[in-house]
């Protein structure tokens, strides 16, 4: 009877074994994995730049007699920006108002746009800001794409009231930009210290 029951056993494992075989077979399906390697995601910056197109320098002011500027901004960021600028300048004499200097006239105009957009805002003084839009304010601003150029342009003059003391001084002045991306939340980044 052991006999029996070993070849029983054996013919059991041999079976179970087939069974096995068979369904792993029957229920065997076909895999496959692949692998994307080597994928960076950069970060978008963004960055820009004025330069001065015209003239190529300012003539000795005279009082009431303005002189035409042209600017050129530039955006080099990889994202869409608004912008915001301000005129800074002092006289190398303190005694002498800086306030009698001032920007006016001034116009903007998009890439190859024909005809130029006035700014709302009819003069700027050392110190004051204007955004870049039709009001001149932080409403409504004129968005460059990247690589986008934007012209302003408008004229510098010493006021009529300017007497003999401002005779030969000299007025340094610099015009900072600011930019910030086009996206609600986004916040203007701080000019540098006034000069």
């Amino acid at each position: 009877m052991q006999r029996l029951y070993r070849r029983w056993k054996i013919h059991w494992l041999w079976f179970v074994a087939l069974f096995g075989i068979s369904v792993g077979i029957a229920t065997a399906y076909f895999t496959a994995r692949s692998l994307l390697d080597g994928t960076v995601l950069g970060v978008a910056s963004a960055d820009i730049q004025i330069d001065q197109v015209l003239p190529e320098a300012f003539q000795a002011l005279v009082p009431g007699e303005p002189q035409e500027f042209l600017w050129k901004i530039s955006n080099l960021s990889t994202i869409p920006i608004v912008a915001s600028a301000r005129f800074l300048g002092a006289w190398d004499n303190d005694q002498l108002e800086s306030q009698l200097v001032r920007l006016k006239n001034l116009r903007f105009k998009l890439n190859d746009a024909q005809t130029w957009q006035s700014l709302d805002q009819l003069e700027l003084t050392p110190g004051a800001e204007v955004f870049i839009s039709p009001t001149g304010s932080d409403e409504d601003l004129v968005a460059l794409a990247a690589g986008d150029e934007l012209q302003l342009a408008g004229e510098v003059e010493l006021a009529d009231s300017a007497d003999n003391s401002y005779q030969d001084a000299q007025f340094p002045f610099s015009v900072q930009v600011r930019a910030k991306q086009v996206t609600d939340g986004a916040t203007w980044p701080a000019y540098d210290s006034a000069e």
